[in-house]
């Protein structure tokens, strides 16, 4: 599935092997590991995670939808994170918006303008019915993203979220079409 999108300000684009490196550092931004342990990672793993990734664009079956995509800024080409629209096995597998962006890129309005671009494109193009959103109840900048977009909160649920060892709160939030 070939997946391009541009904003005012971004290109979402499929993750390469050229973008290791930089997505190495962020991977193990301590910002990022708060969130998302599983996320720590060696450069031998980000880099079989990123020929597993590109290799998997490729096999997917209708009905499947395992989307992330670099985030790159339009002005000078930095890659600041991921954004991804994705089935998420702990919740159903219904389709999950996720994200993480460096540190020095937060608080700009790019993950907005990220998340309402794939957003647009998983509603639209791929005809969702809905997408879902997790977001743990102490995570103020992501919970602001997705209700900046017009998600909203069903309600909490315990989760055992991938990189987890017990199950923790989530704040659950539905985007309709």
């Amino acid at each position: 599935m070939e997946v391009r999108i541009e904003t005012k300000d971004l290109i979402l684009r499929k993750v390469e092997i050229k973008d290791k490196e930089v997505l190495h550092k962020i991977r193990n931004e301590d910002h990022i590991l708060k969130w998302m342990p599983d996320w720590k990672s060696t450069e031998e793993r980000t880099e079989e995670w990123i020929v597993a990734l590109t290799n998997f664009y490729d096999k997917q079956k209708p009905g499947d939808l395992w989307c992330q995509l670099v985030i790159e800024r339009k002005v000078d080409g930095a890659v600041m994170g991921i954004i991804a629209l994705q089935s998420k096995e702990e919740v159903n597998n219904e389709t999950e918006i996720a994200y993480f962006i460096s540190e020095k890129y937060t608080g700009k309005g790019y993950m907005k303008q990220a998340a309402e671009a794939i957003l647009d494109w998983g509603i639209n193009y791929i005809n969702l019915p809905f997408v879902m959103a997790i977001v743990e109840v102490d995570n103020y900048p992501s919970q602001k993203v997705v209700e900046g977009i017009g998600f909203k909160k069903i309600d909490s649920r315990m989760i055992l979220n991938s990189g987890e060892i017990s199950e923790k709160p989530f704040y659950y939030y539905r985007y309709y079409k």
